[in-house]
């Protein structure tokens, strides 16, 4: 039945068989399509993090601001960087500056919840989408994490992080980011953890 075939697979299955199936051909094509499915997967993910990718992200912000906006639910956004990144970068190189990133990534994760959205925005930047969260307690999630970051010995370097909180329904993402950079690169020589930037 080739032109059957061809009909399923101009429809975009990924592969087509007939009964009585023959157990090896039908495993590798399991086999085939759980790569397959994991491919997908991977492509939207950022690589050091693991966290979404940057444009599924902005689409998923897109689709939390109009929900919020209709039903007048809170929706907050925290961006954060690594004070000590730059001169990590520049003394020991970009491995071990993406090392620290995924450290940071990791308590980043241990304190979101399942309904947060982590995401590697620029280079050394990153931020959570916040569903259902005022920016009061934006700033409480933005303190746990300041100070459980301000833990953490690495590359031969006490980290510290700046960090902003922004009320996403008040104040679009890019305009908070760019008002958050000038705050941070005019606070850079001051080697401390501090939460910059609130909107």
């Amino acid at each position: 039945m080739p032109d059957e075939e061809a009909r399923i697979l101009t429809l975009g299955a990924d592969a087509y068989m007939t009964k009585p199936f023959e157990r090896d051909l039908l495993l590798a094509h399991i086999a085939r399509g759980e790569r397959h499915v994991s491919e997908r997967r991977a492509a939207t993910k950022e690589p050091v993090t693991g966290f979404q990718s940057r444009e599924v992200v902005e689409a998923t912000i897109k689709h939390q601001v109009g929900i919020s906006k209709r039903y007048k639910r809170p929706l907050s956004l925290l961006i954060l960087d690594i004070n000590q990144i730059e001169m990590i970068r520049s003394t020991k190189g970009n491995e071990v500056g993406d090392a620290v990133i995924y450290q940071v990534a990791e308590i980043i994760e241990e304190q979101c919840r399942t309904t947060d959205i982590p995401a590697r925005w620029f280079k050394d930047e990153l931020v959570i989408v916040l569903p259902e969260t005022s920016v009061d307690l934006a700033l409480d999630v933005a303190e746990r994490i300041r100070v459980r970051i301000q833990g953490v010995h690495v590359a031969g370097t006490d980290l510290t992080a700046s960090l902003g909180v922004s009320d996403m329904l008040k104040l679009p993402v890019n305009k908070f980011i760019a008002h958050y950079r000038h705050l941070y690169e005019s606070k850079k020589n001051i080697n401390k953890a501090s939460i910059v930037g609130k909107r």
